[in-house]
């Protein structure tokens, strides 16, 4: 099911982050790099509880001539403007730069490196250009540069970085299992993650991250849906269920393939080894159950 096309979603849906954070007395903010026309977006997200939407239309031509949008520096511009310190606010920022035809002069914005580090030379097998690895730098620069304006502007600030799919170039020519699978998420705030400590064990997807914000925000005893788990939650075994994919605090699992057990990075197989018919249970109940949602509403009805 294409979500974000099904009619079901010109109502939010329960586990909508936007929705989740509106009903906690937040002002939502969606901000998107690109065109209204890609995936529905702009329509899809103001009907899940953002009460505010921006996308490339809201901002200047690129100077770059980007296919893609906006150059990010300039969607980090809008978002800074748009942000206020008033009321407690929730604010998706969904960048664009990262993207072939990699238009962006980076060289202007400030990417100095002209050949592949040394310490990474090894690895390194022509899969990417410089131009690429520019890119990917700009965006975190103009992350960095957002992060350090609002620390500034912001009470109590509180980051959540992450990708929206796993990586599809790398430095080498045959990535790992994991490599071709994880996706990054960095959780930042001096103050709101004070006292805070990782658990052994942590895993997680990205169904796991909108607990894992509600659980450092709300109030104690405010209820709420999900099919996620709070990734900070202590004394707790952690799973992270993908498509196709669970990863734990041992290892990462093929779920729809051979279902082979892989090793995180640097780490060998764990003893004993996982119940992988009970990873691809919890797996398929997890889909199944988003599936019904969308297609059948909150009723569950039949024998």
């Amino acid at each position: 099911i294409l979500i974000n096309y099904h009619i079901a979603s010109r109502k939010p849906f329960p586990t909508s982050l936007g929705e989740i954070f509106r009903n906690l007395g937040y002002r939502t903010r969606f901000f998107y790099g690109g065109y209204p026309t890609w995936q529905r977006i702009m329509d899809f997200t103001a009907a899940q509880g953002f009460d505010e939407v921006y996308d490339a239309t809201f901002i200047a031509p690129s100077t770059s001539k980007n296919a893609w949008g906006v150059d990010d520096e300039a969607l980090f511009q809008l978002a800074a403007e748009k942000i206020k310190d008033d009321r407690p606010s929730l604010n998706v920022i969904l960048t664009t730069n990262d993207h072939p035809p990699f238009h962006i002069d980076v060289k202007s914005k400030g990417f100095t490196l002209e050949k592949v580090p040394d310490d990474i030379a090894p690895l390194w097998k022509g899969t990417l250009t410089m131009k690429m690895v520019g890119h990917i730098w700009y965006t975190d620069h103009c992350i960095g540069n957002f992060i350090r304006e609002m620390e500034k502007r912001i009470s109590l600030p509180l980051f959540a970085i992450t990708g929206d799919h796993y990586s599809r170039r790398y430095i080498n020519a045959s990535p790992a299992f994991f490599e071709k699978s994880a996706v990054p998420l960095i959780l930042y705030g001096k103050e709101t993650l004070k006292g805070i400590e990782l658990p052994p064990g942590a895993a997680g997807s990205h169904l796991d991250i909108t607990p894992t914000l509600v659980e450092l925000t709300a109030p104690k005893g405010f209820s709420y849906h999900s099919l996620g788990e709070n990734i900070l939650a202590q004394n707790t075994r952690h799973v992270g269920i993908g498509k196709g994919k669970a990863i734990t605090g041992d290892c990462i699992v093929d779920i729809s393939g051979r279902q082979t057990v892989y090793p995180l990075p640097n780490r060998s197989l764990p003893t004993p080894m996982p119940d992988v018919q009970k990873l691809k249970k919890l797996h398929d109940e997890l889909h199944g159950i988003a599936w019904w949602r969308v297609k059948y509403g909150g009723k569950i009805t039949g024998q």
